[in-house]
C-alpha cells in the first residue's frame, strides 16, 4: 500500500501502477478487484496466474483454496465470453472435483454466496467427530 501524503489516499500496488501510468481501470479489472476483495473478506488463499508464453494459457484468473476445496474463477466483464481453451480448463477442474466459475458484474453476488456456503459447510464438516 502507498499513501499519498498530500491527499491521504491509499492505493495498492496495482492501483498505484495504473495511477502512475495514467491507465484507467478496465471493466474486467474492476471485476477482479471485487473478487479480490471477497477473497480477502473471507480470508481465502488465492493466486492469480499470469498467462504468458511461459505459463499455461487459458488458466482461470484466480486459483483459490477454500478450507481445502479447490476453486477457480474466471473474471469477465459485460458480454465477455470464455475462450475454448478457458472452457477446457474449467471443465477439467470440475471433472477433478473442484469448483470453477465464470464471474461478471451480474453474478458476483453468487460468488459471495458460494464463498459463504463453502466456508460454513466445510467448517461444519471439520467440527463433526
Amino acid at each position: 500500500m502507498y499513501q499519498f501524503p498530500q491527499r491521504g489516499v491509499v492505493l495498492d500496488k496495482v492501483k498505484l501502477g495504473r495511477y502512475i501510468l495514467g491507465m484507467a481501470a478496465t471493466p474486467e479489472s474492476k471485476i477482479k478487484d471485487k473478487i479480490k476483495a471477497l477473497f480477502k473478506q473471507y480470508g481465502i488463499y488465492y493466486a492469480m496466474p499470469i498467462g504468458t508464453g511461459y505459463g499455461n494459457s487459458g488458466v482461470p484468473d484466480f486459483l483459490a483454496c477454500v478450507q481445502g476445496h479447490f476453486l477457480a474463477v474466471e473474471a469477465k466483464a459485460g458480454k465477455g465470453r470464455v475462450t475454448a481453451l478457458q472452457l477446457k480448463h474449467i471443465n477439467q477442474i470440475k471433472v477433478q472435483g473442484g469448483t470453477a466459475l465464470i464471474v461478471n458484474e451480474k453474478n458476483i453476488d453468487e460468488l459471495a454466496l458460494l464463498l459463504e456456503q463453502l466456508s460454513w459447510t466445510l467448517e461444519q464438516k471439520s467440527e463433526t467427530p
